[in-house]
């Protein structure tokens, strides 16, 4: 078997393998900046008391 050969059925294999993960990636990476833009924003207001969160009561 040639050197060529196993690569490419090497690298079909792995790409197999990690294409969900990288299907993943890009809404996982614009969820967590959309996050880091609402802690920048809120995390100043809240600690200055410009806004409140109201208390949830536990109802265990």
């Amino acid at each position: 078997m040639s050197h060529t050969k196993v690569d490419k059925e090497l690298m079909s294999s792995v790409t197999v393998k990690i294409a969900p993960l990288y299907s993943k990636m890009a809404p996982n990476f614009y969820q967590s900046r959309t996050l880091v833009s609402l802690q920048d924003t809120f995390l100043p207001k809240l600690l200055s008391r410009e806004v409140s969160v109201p208390e949830v009561k536990n109802s265990r």
